[in-house]
């Protein structure tokens, strides 16, 4: 028997004439972002019934030498501190580090300049606790780069954004969007 379930208000329901097509999804697409020149991409307005976010990326790379980096944002704000999170980098040698400022999109915090290709995916474990994990490939070495982390917010998650550490390095290239349900 085949269930389709309607997560936003807990109902399971074995009608066929009922069940998935795409214009009854949960899963939204927001809008992609071709970047050439910002500190910053930011993903506003993501509505409080969201559990998981796909961070989507292609082709994403900075001017500068501080590590990328995933922070999250209330309606009061993006957080700049308080992350728990690590990554690696793994090819020809294999290295790993770790940042508070935000979730890390390189494989360390030594990882830089580099173009990333892949997806970091956050989830909503309980109240405004939420986990991540990312898996990168370099375009430009032979690397991969993944890890995770977590935050607990202080209010509902509402925005979401792409940066540096240091935030003023400037993206020079990638296109990025979000998946949410």
């Amino acid at each position: 028997e085949i269930y389709q379930c309607d997560w936003s208000s807990d109902v399971c329901s074995s009608d066929l004439a009922n069940a998935y097509t795409p214009a009854n999804s949960l899963l939204t697409s927001g809008t992609s972002q071709t970047i050439t020149s910002a500190t910053s991409v930011n993903f506003t307005g993501i509505p409080s019934w969201v559990k998981r976010i796909t961070l989507s990326i292609s082709g994403f790379n900075t001017n500068g030498s501080s590590p990328y980096q995933m922070q999250l944002g209330t309606a009061g704000g993006f957080i700049t501190t308080g992350y728990l999170c690590g990554g690696v980098y793994s090819g020809s040698s294999t290295s790993g580090g770790n940042i508070t400022s935000g979730l890390l999109l390189n494989g360390n915090a030594n990882d830089v300049n580099t173009t990333i290709h892949g997806h970091a995916i956050l989830i909503n474990i309980t109240g405004n606790t939420w986990v991540q994990n990312f898996v990168f490939g370099q375009s430009d070495s032979a690397h991969a780069v993944y890890g995770g982390g977590s935050i607990t917010l202080s209010g509902q998650l509402t925005q979401l954004r792409v940066t540096t550490v240091n935030g003023t390095d400037t993206i020079r290239a990638g296109t990025l969007n979000i998946l949410y349900e």
